[in-house]
Order: C-alpha cells, then structure tokens, then sequence
C-alpha cells in the first residue's frame, strides 16, 4: 500500500458534485454571509481550495491509507500557518488553525499543504519544474524533520518548538530573511489594546465596537447565538486565567467575519474591561462544527475536539483557550484575538523566498505530527517509497489540476 500512497490523482469535471456538497457546506451558515463566501472562494483556484477542505477530505478518504495515525490539522494549507505569542511572550512559528483537526494518516496533512504549495506557486506565475520543485523541497524537509524527530526521545519532541527570532536569524537568503523580520516586528504590535483602537469607539467603560458591515457588525444580528463566559468556558482554562478574567466583564459583543471556508459560520468578539482604562481583553468566539476529515461523526463537544487537537498540535498554546456553547445549544471555542499573530503574504515572496517557506511550514507540519504520531515509523514509511518527494510531487500537480476544474464550475456557478 505505502508505494501506492502518492500516487497521482485523476481529474475530471465534477461540477454536480462541487456544487451538492458546497450546499450541504452552506447548512446552518448565515444566509446574509453566503454570497461573501463564495466570492471569497471565486477569486482563485487557492482561494476555492481554502474553502474546500470538505471535498479534499473526501477525496483523501477514498485513496490508499498508511495506517499511520496521528491529530491531524485536517486543513494545512499555507495560510493557516503563522506567528503567535507562547504565554512567557516568545513569539513562534506555527499551525494555527484547527477548525477541522481530527485523529487521522499522516499524508493527508502532507498531501493538503504539497497541493496548496503548486497553487500557490501557479498564482506567482511559476512554471511545472518550479511547482515540482516547491514540492520537493517541502517533502524533503518535512522528511528530514521527522526523521530527526524519529531519534529524539518523546519528552524532548514535546518541548521542541519554532523559535521565530532563531529562525529568521538563522536564514541565508537575505531577503526573505528581512521580510520575515518585519512580519514578526508587526505581529509584536498586535495585542487586545490595538485591536480596540482600531475595531471599538469610545473610552474605558463606554468602548464599544464599531458597526462596520459586513465584516464587523452588532452581535444581535447572528440570530439567537451569543456566547457567554458562564456557558462552560471558565472551566475549561487554567485556574489562574480564571482568576485574571474576575478582574474583567464582558462590556460589548459583534459578530466577526473571518477567513474563506469560515464564512457564514458564526464568528464573534468579546469586548472585555477591567477597572484601569487600558485594562482591556478582546477574545474571539467562533463555532465549532464537525471536522470534515471526521466524515459525519457529531456525538462530542465540537469546540472541546477543537481545543483538544490545537493543545496537542501546537508547541503551546493561548492561555485563553476553550471551549463552551452557546445561547442556541451550539458549540463554540474561546482564544485570544489577534494576540501577535502574524501571517506571510504570499504574494509578497518571490521563488525563492517560497521555498524557505516551504521548508519552515514543513518543520512545523514535522514538529506536530511527532507530538502525537511515531516519527520514526513514518520515516521508515517514506523511506520504503522511491523517490518519494517526486510522488508526493506528481500527486499535488495533479490534484492542482482537480482543483483548478473545481474552482472554474464553482465560479462559474456564481458568477
């Protein structure tokens, strides 16, 4: 079976397909953010193919499986990797979006991100040998890491994480070196008192959130949802960030646009505030629904898998960080906003700088996958595949290809 793991896929037309599960994806979104979600998925076959998690999911489940399991991203696309802030205030490097994980084969989290690299190189106007080459560059790194990880014992694979400031200091390729610098020196900016200067109006205790359709409007506007810190959340974090959230109250709630496939979801943002002016928290509160890699399963707290599968993906995680439900029964999870988060414009690298990132989604990709998995028997795995990174490499180009057929019935659709 692992010779076979890679192997290319075959594309062909499926608009009636495409088109009936993206109408099962729009159940029990918002039907005012519909036409947004599929505008944002129009724009380009890598926006579609953010939005498709579901369809990728379904076609991964039909093809040949390694048996080796682990807590899978379930979306590892290029966008959802980044930077944050750990708890001490180091900033790393890492997955940070964990709508979908779920316990699965490793390849499928290698399969998603290796496709959305040909995108992404396709949308910067590289040809086949460069899409070729961006993914090898991140099969072999992401070998080389597990590889490494296969060696160590379990209690250092645990501590291991992606320093930034080490990362960046350490690239050879000047430019992309700069450019990342300035990512992190950005993210360094953002916390909850800058998102308050730019998202809310007012003072102290008066601040309230602007009303900025469609992307940030009143909460009331999102039916009968609306998230408590009293519906479960509070016992779900640590005793200590507990005791710091008594010292706040939650003044003001909006709804919150996010993202491509999480559109139409139900997203909102707490305005929190303490007794100083400047004592201000603003968490984000987003519903939690069933993993599309989980293929229908719906009897857990939905919020609680997502929370689970960041905490043991991530090196460390939001102190914030939670679950709960909401006022209607739903399911929801609870972070911290924009608390030094920054992300790479894609758009902004040259071929080049796509392949150091390539190689630092790899090791990140690597990293978490050895927190659950057994990095040593996936690296025996793909050493058992000759030529493995040109595998993995045929089987992204033609998978691009599915998508790209995808994207244009789906735009097409809706145009």
């Amino acid at each position: 079976m692992s010779q076979h793991l890679f192997e290319p896929w075959c594309a062909v037309p499926r608009a009636d397909q495409i088109l009936g599960l993206n109408q099962d994806q729009e159940q029990g979104r918002l039907s005012w953010l519909l036409p947004l979600r599929r505008q944002r998925m129009a724009a380009s076959a890598f926006s579609f193919f953010r939005g498709a998690a579901a369809q990728m999911a379904r076609d991964l489940a039909q093809g040949p499986n390694s048996g080796e399991q682990l807590q899978l991203c379930g979306d590892a696309h290029l966008m959802n990797f980044g930077f944050y802030a750990s708890p001490e205030r180091t900033l790393l490097f890492d997955l940070n979006d964990f709508d979908e994980t779920h316990p699965g084969p490793f390849e499928w989290d290698l399969k998603r991100l290796a496709v959305s690299a040909v995108l992404a190189a396709r949308e910067m106007g590289m040809g086949e040998e460069g899409q070729q080459t961006a993914v090898k560059t991140l099969a072999k790194r992401y070998r080389h890491c597990i590889a490494s990880y296969g060696e160590r014992n379990r209690l250092e694979t645990w501590y291991a994480r992606l320093d930034a400031e080490a990362f960046i200091h350490g690239l050879s390729n000047k430019h992309f070196r700069s450019y990342l610098q300035n990512v992190a020196d950005q993210a360094r900016g953002r916390d909850s008192l800058s998102s308050v200067r730019r998202l809310c109006v007012g003072e102290g205790s008066s601040r309230r959130f602007r009303n900025d359709p469609p992307t940030l409007q009143p909460l009331d506007l999102a039916e009968n949802w609306r998230p408590s810190l009293n519906n479960g959340y509070l016992d779900t974090i640590r005793v200590e960030v507990r005791a710091l959230l008594q010292h706040f109250k939650v003044v003001d709630q909006a709804l919150k646009v996010v993202g491509v496939g999480s559109v139409g979801r139900r997203c909102g943002l707490a305005l929190l505030q303490g007794d100083h002016p400047n004592d201000v928290i603003v968490l984000q509160v987003k519903e939690a629904v069933a993993s599309a890699v989980a293929r229908g399963e719906t009897d857990r707290q939905q919020g609680q898998r997502v929370v689970e599968g960041q905490r043991l993906m991530q090196s460390t995680s939001d102190p914030f960080l939670g679950w709960a439900t909401t006022g209607d029964g739903g399911h929801c999870y609870w972070r911290q906003f924009r608390d030094w988060k920054g992300s790479v414009d894609l758009a902004a690298l040259d071929d080049c700088c796509l392949l150091d990132y390539l190689k630092l989604c790899a090791e990140a990709l690597a990293k978490s996958h050895a927190r659950s998995g057994n990095p040593a028997a996936i690296n025996d795995l793909l050493e058992g595949i000759p030529h493995s990174p040109s595998q993995l490499a045929d089987y992204a180009l033609s998978y691009a290809n599915q998508t790209v057929l995808d994207h244009r019935a789906f735009a097409q659709a809706f145009a």
